[in-house]
Parts: C-alpha cells; sequence; structure tokens
C-alpha cells in the first residue's frame, strides 16, 4: 500500500534524488529497471538517479547481436566486461569519464511519442553544457549536439507503467579504445573509424581544454533538471524492495545468456555466415545480410532455402516499444515463403502479437523492418 506521504510526493513538484556515485558496469543497468519497479507500482515518487561507472566496460542495446557489433576477443584482452542493456541503441565503450543520469517517471508524466520524450527530458542535459560556455542543442532522435558533434548518447524503455531515460554527459571521450572493440572488417576501416569518431563526437575537455570534476558535472545537471521542470529534490537512497529486485536483475543481466541470447537463438545460421555479406550454401540455399538505416540501422540476417525462410534475426540500434515485439516478428516470420513475406504487412503481425500496447514509434519501425525484408530474393 502506497503510503501518503508517497503519494503527496507523486501529485507534487517533489522528486527523488539518488545519489549512487561509482557502481559496477552491471548495477548501473539493474538499478535503474529495481528503480522503474517501485515508480510504476506507486511505492516510490519519480526519481532522478546519479551514477557512473567505477570501470571502463562495453554495452551494446537490447536489439545487437554481440558478435555482428562487437569485437568479443578484443573486450577480452582488454579486460572489458560486455554488458547487455534493457534499451535500445547501438554498442557503446563507457567509461569513469562520464556521467549517467537516469530519468524514472510514471507513464502518465511522459510523452507518448517517443521523439517528444527525449526532446522533453533532455533539457537539463542541454542546459548542463550551456552552463559550461557551449553552444548546446537538442538534435532528434536522442542525441545532444555541441556544434554538430555528439556530445550525449541517450535511451529510453518502458518498465510496467514506468518510463526511464537513461543518458550521459561527456567529459572525455577515448576514440581509440571504442574503435578497437567495434566490429569492422578490417583495420583501414578501423583507421577511418577513429577519425571518424574525432569528427563528430565531443566532450567537455575538448571543448574547455580541461576535465570539470565530476562534482562540478553533477551539481550543473541536478541545477538544471530543478530549473527545467520546476521540481525540488528529496535526497534518498533506494528502498529495501528496490535493493532486492535490483540483486535479482543483477543475476539475470550478468548471465551470459542474456548477454549473447540472440547470438544462441540463431547459432547456426551466423556460424555458417561469418563475417560475410551474403552466402551461398548450394543451389537455392543461401544467407544474405540486410542493413538499412531508415533512421536508425536495421540489420536482417536471413537463412532461405528453396524459396522459404529456415530463419530470420533481426538486429540494430533502434527502440522497440515493448521489446518483446522483436521476437514476434521473427517468430512469425519464420517459415514464411519469399512470396507470403511480401504480402504480410505490419497490421498483420500486430494483431497477431496479442500485445494490447504498442507505441506509434513502434508500429513505424515494424514497416521499416518489412520493408528491408521484402528485399530479400528468391
Amino acid at each position: 500500500m502506497v503510503s501518503m506521504a508517497t503519494k503527496a510526493m507523486i501529485l507534487s513538484n517533489e522528486w527523488r534524488l539518488i545519489r549512487s556515485g561509482p557502481l559496477e558496469p552491471i548495477e548501473v543497468h539493474a538499478i535503474y529497471e529495481a528503480i522503474a519497479k517501485s515508480v510504476s507500482s506507486g511505492e516510490s515518487p519519480n526519481t532522478l538517479h546519479i551514477c557512473w561507472p567505477n570501470r571502463p566496460y562495453v554495452c551494446i542495446g537490447i536489439h545487437q547481436i554481440a558478435k555482428l557489433e562487437v569485437d568479443i576477443e578484443k573486450c577480452k584482452e582488454l579486460e572489458l566486461e560486455l554488458v547487455r542493456r534493457q534499451l535500445g541503441g547501438g554498442a557503446v565503450y563507457l567509461d569513469p569519464n562520464q556521467f549517467f543520469y537516469h530519468i524514472v517517471i510514471h507513464k502518465r508524466y511522459a510523452p507518448i511519442r517517443i521523439r517528444d520524450l527525449f526532446e522533453k527530458f533532455l533539457q537539463p542535459t542541454v542546459c548542463t553544457y550551456r552552463r559550461f560556455g557551449l553552444p548546446a542543442k537538442y538534435r532528434p532522435l536522442n542525441d545532444v549536439v555541441i556544434n554538430g558533434r555528439k556530445a550525449s548518447g541517450n535511451g529510453a524503455a518502458t518498465f510496467e507503467d514506468a518510463v526511464v531515460v537513461i543518458g550521459n554527459v561527456i567529459i572525455d571521450f577515448d576514440p581509440e579504445t571504442f574503435a578497437s572493440v567495434l566490429r569492422v572488417p578490417d583495420e583501414k576501416i578501423r583507421d577511418k573509424m577513429v577519425k571518424s569518431m574525432k569528427e563528430w563526437v565531443t566532450s567537455l575537455r575538448r571543448e574547455l581544454g580541461v576535465n570539470p570534476s565530476m562534482k562540478e558535472v553533477e551539481e550543473a545537471y541536478i541545477k538544471c533538471f530543478e530549473e527545467a521542470f520546476g521540481v525540488r529534490f528529496v535526497e534518498d537512497k533506494l528502498t529495501d524492495s528496490e535493493r532486492e529486485y535490483m540483486s535479482a536483475l543483477i543475476r539475470k543481466y550478468g548471465n551470459p545468456k542474456w548477454t549473447y541470447k540472440y547470438q544462441e537463438k540463431h547459432k547456426d545460421m551466423l556460424r555458417k555466415l561469418g563475417g560475410k555479406r551474403q552466402l551461398k550454401i548450394m543451389e537455392n540455399h543461401y544467407i544474405i545480410q540486410l542493413v538499412e538505416k531508415p533512421e536508425k540501422l536495421i540489420r536482417i540476417v536471413a537463412e532461405i532455402r528453396e524459396g522459404k525462410i529456415l530463419d530470420i534475426a533481426i538486429s540494430g540500434d533502434f527502440f522497440l516499444n515493448p521489446p518483446e515485439l522483436l521476437d514476434i516478428i521473427e517468430n512469425t516470420l519464420t517459415g514464411l515463403t519469399i512470396d507470403e513475406l511480401r504480402r504480410i504487412n505490419a497490421e498483420e503481425i500486430l494483431r497477431k502479437s496479442g500485445l494490447e500496447t504498442i507505441s506509434e514509434d513502434s508500429k513505424l519501425l515494424v514497416s521499416q523492418i518489412l520493408s528491408i525484408v521484402s528485399k530479400i530474393k528468391k
């Protein structure tokens, strides 16, 4: 039962503020879901949680296939933990030079469209950079930029009746290490990637010539958040139930079955394909990889034999809500002939899914996926 005090905080402009400081990589991604469960049930009020990783790690999005995006052996060589987060987006290299914020709100206070959600809740991030004298701007869908260079990456997800927006303020950036752990065809491409990252990613250090302290960034962000939304923070800690649930999530998300779940589901097809874009196994039997970026990257890997889909893997740095919709799409398309594949539409898949709540953004994404899939040839 929700206490009267908690109800008052939920209905007022008072927010809970939790400062965790440095956390283990897996803790960074378990903690916001634990908070979300509590906010969803009404046990806790809307919450701003701030932290940073205690060591470098590599993080992939919920819809990415690890072996297609990340050099797993390089991660092991550099002793970088690989974490699959519960949110969309792409593979990233994260380290203690990045300040993280987790905005956890009841869905009644959140815009329905994901573009509107990001535009609203990235205001404090823009403001933080501006407090350091930098001309930051919001850039759709989920970035903050300075003079055209990316200065903050962000993601969002819904957990029951709570919405979470996560993101960072980049104090310093290491493009060489980032590029070294990404899966690329050859070293020439990697060199070009490093050069490109230096051109389109920036940081406070790059713009200012010095590293502001984490404390300075933290205080600037909190102040900006208060001003942007007219809220007053009440500092607190995790509740006992949040800690208990967080421990369960650490066990779940620390399991290799979670980290490599799509790799395991499609292991035979991915093993055959290797790093190729297309593989002919025999006459009328082949594996093809299609990659397009209508807004976010969508990667399709499909095995076709005698004009029928034996297996299909859909991955990318997109945001799909609810995330389990991806498995439903794959399962629906597997076993169809190419002709049947071209006739199926998004409405039919959504109807078959049985899911009651599907965002308009996700409906559009399903259509984009089917448009790419329709290009598979017999």
